[in-house]
């Protein structure tokens, strides 16, 4: 039977009560990185969604939003951001796609007492939430696998002693949760309530896209999806790839580039240089419009 524990990690051997406190102690430091994410990810939607807003409208903003989201001229791009993240992190979590883990912020950890020690399980589709964790004093990594070769700087003893503890700690039919005891570190997406963007809002801002590379960005998409429509005009769904892919390399084109470039200048006018908290916290129907 092959066996890959690759989330695997050993702990020391400890008391309830030190159990109790190294628990509280990890969960608050991933709790941290987990509000910082999310605080990093509403900033950028909201600015993404003050874009849009300016460039298309309310009713292009609705659009592209969760199908339990709609567009509010009295909500501001910082809440209906926010709503829309909740939204896309409980889905992501529903469905456990891949595709779908820049959203999925659950985490959480099973612990076996095996032996002298206690082995751990961390689940986290973010790479923040296992740095953490790594990082944290006394975890230490304790993976195993028999669909390939050992790692060379262990010996077949250390090894072998590794199987033996996953064995232990993974009896019966080897489901972690019927094994061990699960403990939940994050869930969902952060509540306003639990981020400090008015501390912090600055440091996201500053490592946000210039003017230049937003309206850059902005055009390529307006001037493809404009030519796209054009092409597809009488095309059946058979060959609505073949003519997306054309699409995409007629983008070399000094025809289309020249169309970006114009495009790009356009919508540097119509777009927020720079871009503030109090801004994204302004309603809709309150922002100026150029």
């Amino acid at each position: 039977m092959s066996t890959k524990i690759f989330n695997g990690y050993k702990l020391p051997q400890m008391s309830l009560k030190e159990l109790d406190l190294f628990i509280k102690k990890s969960k608050g430091e991933i709790r941290k990185a987990y509000i910082e994410l999310g605080e990093s990810m509403l900033i950028r939607k909201s600015i993404r969604l003050l874009d849009l807003f300016y460039i298309h409208g309310g009713e292009y903003v609705n659009e592209i939003l969760n199908e339990d989201v709609n567009f509010n001229s009295h909500y501001s791009p910082y809440f209906l951001a926010h709503s829309d993240l909740v939204e896309d992190s409980r889905n992501s979590e529903k469905s456990g796609m891949l595709a779908d883990s820049i959203f999925d912020l659950k985490s959480s950890i099973c612990l076996f007492p095996v032996r002298g020690k206690i082995l751990a399980m961390l689940f986290s589709q973010q790479r923040q939430f296992t740095s953490v964790w790594d990082s944290i004093e006394g975890v230490e990594e304790y993976c195993y696998w028999n669909n390939s070769d050992k790692p060379e700087d262990l010996s077949d003893s250390q090894w072998n002693r590794r199987k033996q503890d996953w064995d232990t700690a993974l009896t019966g039919i080897g489901i972690p949760s019927e094994c061990g005891f699960i403990v939940e570190l994050t869930k969902g997406f952060p509540s306003l309530f639990d981020m400090k963007l008015k501390e912090n809002a600055s440091k996201y801002i500053s490592t946000i896209d210039s003017l230049d590379t937003r309206a850059s960005t902005y055009a390529r998409n307006i001037v493809f999806n404009e030519q796209l429509d054009k092409n597809m005009e009488g095309i059946d769904k058979e060959n609505s790839n073949d003519v997306r892919n054309s699409t995409y390399k007629w983008l070399n084109t000094d025809d289309a580039k020249n169309s970006m470039v114009l495009k790009t200048e356009e919508l540097k006018i119509i777009l927020i240089p720079e871009i503030t908290l109090d801004m994204l916290k302004t309603k809709f129907k309150d922002l100026k419009i150029i």
